[in-house]
Formats: C-alpha cells, sequence, structure tokens
C-alpha cells in the first residue's frame, strides 16, 4: 500500500467518485488517495480501522474465516461505496 501525494489526483476522484455530493465539508481536507496491491488488506477480521474506505478504482473482495475454520469469500465490490464502515466505528 502507499499513499499518493497529489491533491489534484485526490480532488479528481473525489469528484469522479461523487463523494463531494455525499458531505457537507470538503472531503479532501480530511482524505487521502492510496494506491494498495493485491493482496494488501485494508481491514483484517474482528480488528477496528481507523479509517473509512471508498473505493474509487478497482474491485475489492470481502472474505472472513467460517466457523470451521475455512477462508470463505463473501463478494466482491467494484463500486465507489463505503467499505470499513462497521469496523471504523469499532475503533
Amino acid at each position: 500500500m502507499r499513499r499518493i501525494e497529489d491533491a489534484s489526483a485526490l480532488r479528481e476522484s473525489i469528484e469522479r467518485a461523487g463523494l463531494r455530493e455525499c458531505f457537507s465539508g470538503d472531503i479532501a481536507a480530511i482524505s487521502c488517495l492510496m494506491e494498495f496491491e493485491p493482496g494488501d488488506f485494508l481491514i483484517r477480521e474482528g480488528e477496528p480501522s481507523a479509517y473509512l474506505y471508498f473505493l474509487v478504482e478497482g474491485k475489492i473482495k470481502f472474505h472472513g474465516t467460517s466457523v470451521t475454520g475455512r477462508r470463505v469469500t463473501y463478494g466482491y465490490s467494484l463500486s465507489c461505496g463505503a467499505l470499513g464502515e462497521v469496523a471504523s466505528l469499532w475503533g
């Protein structure tokens, strides 16, 4: 994972995803643009998150562990909806 230090790219991503309309304040002032590689974890099962994520490009897989210990895929997302909203509330 790496942070992209480009204010113009951040604002463009916010506009493209339609996120500005979802917030009453300047979302760019409290946001950062991150790039993740395949296999990177945003949030680990059972752990709180200090962040609320919005997927603005690419896709993400949601998976966890079943009661028998097997890895279970819950689904995939290509949209720009919020990710980690529950985990950010635990922190």
